[in-house]
């Protein structure tokens, strides 16, 4: 496994572990009140969103990969 794989990899990883976080701040949420409420809610879109354009990301760069793997291993055959 290359070293840009598993960076990748571990970057999906942690974007759901932060996802994880932002579906834990629910409880915040719920016992807030005021601003805070606005505050903790806007943090918790803006974490789900991140975190779900960097997991959409990891994928479309893996799948890259073993794209251009294939590729390569088919031009070697001819």
């Amino acid at each position: 496994m290359d070293n840009g794989k598993t960076r990748t990899i571990l970057q999906i990883v942690v974007a759901c572990y932060v996802i994880y976080l932002a579906y834990g701040l629910r409880e915040g949420i719920l016992s807030s009140i005021g601003g805070r409420k606005i505050a903790l809610i806007v943090a918790a879109i803006v974490m789900v969103a991140l975190s779900v354009a960097i997991i959409i990301r990891g994928i479309k760069i893996l799948l890259k990969k073993e794209d251009e793997k294939e590729n390569s291993e088919t031009e070697d055959d001819k």
